[in-house]
């Protein structure tokens, strides 16, 4: 009894990783318990840098994205970490990546874009200028 407007219609349904950054390292997260946070030990690579853990990620969960909460950038307001993402970027061609870096100025979205690391994740509530999202359009994820 479906129809061509979306009753009954399948849609399409996707999983994307997640990994946390915090010092240059992957770490695991705990009951929002950020400070506690210790570098992750997972049989999916050997150590917590960030393209090691993003490569064993992807290749027991195959994905077109991942995302990517920086969490120096979320809760110290340092720059997203260039470096980490432009590693997670070589070692995981032809993935998509979303950053969460606590981005909150337009000044600061924009010069993330200019360096092609991804898409920037603008969460609601880290949000003082009602327009940013309007402004980024499909540049941006918005995290509500």
């Amino acid at each position: 009894m479906g129809d061509a407007e979306g009753e009954g219609a399948t849609t399409p349904f996707a999983v994307i990783p997640v990994i946390d950054l915090r010092h240059g390292r992957v770490v695991r997260a705990r009951a929002g318990e950020r400070q506690s946070y210790a570098p992750i030990e997972t049989p999916l690579a050997k150590g917590s840098a960030p393209a090691d853990i993003a490569r064993g990620l992807l290749a027991a969960v195959p994905a077109l994205t991942l995302y990517v909460a920086d969490l120096d950038a979320i809760v110290d307001g340092t720059p997203p970490d260039l470096g980490a993402l432009a590693a997670i970027a070589r070692a995981c061609p032809g993935i998509g990546l979303w950053v969460d870096a606590g981005f909150a100025e337009a000044a600061t979205v924009e010069a993330f874009l200019a360096a092609g690391l991804g898409r920037p994740v603008i969460g609601s509530e880290s949000q003082a200028d009602e327009g940013l999202v309007v402004r980024l359009g499909d540049r941006a994820v918005l995290s509500l």
